[in-house]
């Protein structure tokens, strides 16, 4: 059934996802030489992904840890590693995520991504390796 409007598991992510092209992939963290984080004025640590600058409040770049799992963008599931997401049934190994991107920081679950599918008129491809 979709969504309602009021739907706790919405939070403008139209800004990013709407209309996008998905594909079903398996979660995987990226390379280390991706990965970059700040120590914050507060003393927390910041670790992105992405091609950023230096968010506000950063007041030095730090070694990142690793990056282990990703959320559902809309319900917040986990996503690991298959290896470990096998031996505890509330991880998830795979879901939806940008079919453009190697290696997407945007994951959808199953239910989640029936849930929201026609709201967000998604396109899926075929994954890769598939045919």
């Amino acid at each position: 059934m979709p969504a309602a409007d009021d739907d706790w598991r919405l939070r403008r992510q139209e800004r990013y996802l709407q209309g996008a092209t998905l594909v079903w992939r398996e979660w995987s963290s990226p390379a280390a030489s991706d990965l970059r984080a700040w120590r914050m004025s507060d003393g927390s640590v910041r670790e992105s992904s992405e091609p950023v600058e230096a968010p506000a409040g950063a007041v030095e770049r730090v070694e990142p840890r690793g990056w282990d799992h990703d959320h559902c963008d809309f319900c917040w599931a986990k996503f690991m590693a298959r290896e470990i997401a096998e031996h505890d049934p509330e991880i998830l190994a795979a879901g939806y995520t940008i079919a453009s991107e190697k290696r997407s920081t945007f994951w959808i679950c199953p239910s989640c991504f029936e849930d929201f599918k026609e709201r967000f008129a998604w396109t899926v491809v075929p994954s890769e390796g598939a045919g």
